[in-house]
């Protein structure tokens, strides 16, 4: 699998909370590409409260259904691999 990869630091807000959860959503969601978000959170939390970004509770759900992408890790040969739920496409592998 072929992918670009962003990596979303953990800012603290003023509570001296990290809502990281939000910054992943709006960050995938402001995408210029349509960015998935990796993460083996339903968000259902998020879907009891508005959602920046979206104008419906619905319309999160749906997003989160199309763009949210599960993942584990299998032991294959003695190392852990991780293993996305689903084959994902893209054009490069990128942190910053």
């Amino acid at each position: 699998m072929t992918g670009r990869v962003i990596l979303v630091d953990r800012r603290v807000g003023g509570s001296g909370k990290v809502d990281d959860d939000t910054q992943m959503l709006t960050y995938a969601r402001t995408s210029r590409q349509g960015a998935y978000v990796c993460s083996n959170d339903l968000f259902r939390e998020h879907a009891k409260k508005p959602v920046p970004g979206f104008p419906t509770k619905r319309s999160f759900q749906a997003w989160c259904n199309q763009m949210r992408v599960g993942y584990r890790f299998v032991q294959e040969d003695g190392k852990l691999v991780f293993t996305p739920e689903r084959e994902l496409e893209a054009v490069e592998i990128r942190t910053d």
